[in-house]
């Protein structure tokens, strides 16, 4: 991170700062907008446009004045996603998730294609060669991106 140029994180995003102090003292960690949330030295980001601010202060010492630095954080929406099997033998049946990793329902589509074929949310491969299966899924504005994905699976 750095005080002069915002990071740029996505929603969902979680990830730990970590600073230490010239005095040797402990230093302590808050966030200074809504839309991120800290426990401890941990961000989570919760929106997907804005800013944050990260502030972290040492209490300084003796020999240290007290300090507070400041790190800007650009938030940009989520991306959506699925997990599904890259290959699988013919005759496989695969279980296509209902719903993308934020919750949103998906709808899927297959081409005229002899290697593979569709019926709700099973996915049948049929034959050697591939699959191109297209998902989609709707976004939310300021929080995650729509899926619109092509995905290949090889059938070996």
């Amino acid at each position: 991170l750095s005080p002069a140029m915002p990071a740029e994180v996505k929603y969902r995003d979680v990830f730990k700062v970590v600073a230490t102090a010239k005095s040797g003292v402990a230093v302590t960690y808050a966030s200074l907008a809504p839309a991120c949330a800290i426990n401890g030295n941990e961000v989570t980001v919760l929106k997907g446009s804005g800013y944050c601010d990260i502030a972290v202060t040492s209490a300084g010492n003796t020999q240290y004045s007290g300090t507070t630095a400041h790190f800007p954080l650009k938030l940009n929406p989520g991306v959506q996603k699925v997990n599904i099997a890259a290959s699988a033998k013919p005759g496989s049946k695969l279980n296509l998730p209902l719903t993308t990793n934020f919750g949103e329902s998906t709808t899927y589509s297959v081409s005229k294609n002899v290697n593979c074929s569709l019926k709700g949310n099973v996915l049948t491969l049929n034959k050697k060669g591939a699959c191109a299966l297209k998902v989609t899924a709707p976004g939310l504005a300021d929080t995650y991106l729509p899926l619109k994905a092509t995905i290949s699976v090889k059938i070996k």
